[in-house]
């Protein structure tokens, strides 16, 4: 649980690095959240698709639902703040991504997602009364999670972390920040399996815009960081 302080810059937390083999970069990235939080229990391939529903079936990618509904069980404590209207979403799944981003996103998304199965999800997550902030989030939000001891996830561009064009919907965890950027563990299976990143604050803003639609930000702790 180590954490190497950098007096009034920022900290960067020692989690252990996933790589990604291929679609599966929300699985690597909780993969490591659950390493540094719980280091004595190990979490197989197999366990971490099925709390992040992913489908080896329908090559559908994994939304961000199924997993919170996951380490809510495991005890964690969550926080999602994201500029959406899932009460809606709930009910009109697909229309409400639709009109949330550009047509070439959404042409992008519709082929790995199944819209009416995450429509359930997110109302199980709402019925639950689990954590939800309807706003946009901020590196300020980054900031002040990680100096109170929890790590982050962000849904952004994988191309644009690497300043090149291209679109590919992906997640990264944010390990750390200094004065000039954040240190995220990149498990980008295209452009290279990448622990402690560092990115500077204008390019991890460009490429969270570049996910399309809303920011996003889900954030986890354990209420004792030595359960296990």
């Amino acid at each position: 649980m180590a954490a190497q302080t950098h007096p009034n810059t920022g900290v960067h937390y020692d989690v252990p690095f996933m790589p990604n083999g291929g679609k599966r970069c929300l699985e690597a990235c909780v993969g490591m959240v659950l390493g540094y939080f719980m280091p004595g229990r190990h979490f197989s391939d197999g366990e971490l698709d099925a709390l992040c529903g992913l489908s080896h079936l329908d090559d559908t990618g994994s939304w961000s639902t199924k997993h919170m509904l996951g380490m809510a069980d495991l005890g964690f404590r969550l926080q999602w703040i994201e500029n959406f209207d899932y009460r809606r979403f709930t009910i009109e799944p697909e229309i409400t991504f639709r009109e949330s981003t550009s047509p070439k996103i959404f042409a992008w998304q519709k082929r790995f997602t199944n819209f009416p199965l995450e429509g359930e999800r997110m109302a199980e997550y709402l019925a639950r009364k689990l954590p939800w902030e309807n706003r946009a989030a901020t590196t300020q939000d980054i900031k002040r999670l990680l100096k109170d001891g929890w790590l982050a996830r962000l849904k952004v561009n994988g191309p644009s972390l690497w300043e090149v064009s291209g679109y590919e919907g992906h997640s990264v965890v944010v390990v750390g920040y200094d004065a000039t950027g954040v240190f995220v563990h990149n498990p980008d299976a295209r452009l290279g399996n990448t622990p402690n990143q560092h990115v500077s604050w204008a390019v991890l803003q460009k490429a969270w815009e570049d996910y399309g639609g809303p920011l996003a930000l889900q954030a986890y702790t354990l209420p004792s960081k030595s359960v296990q």
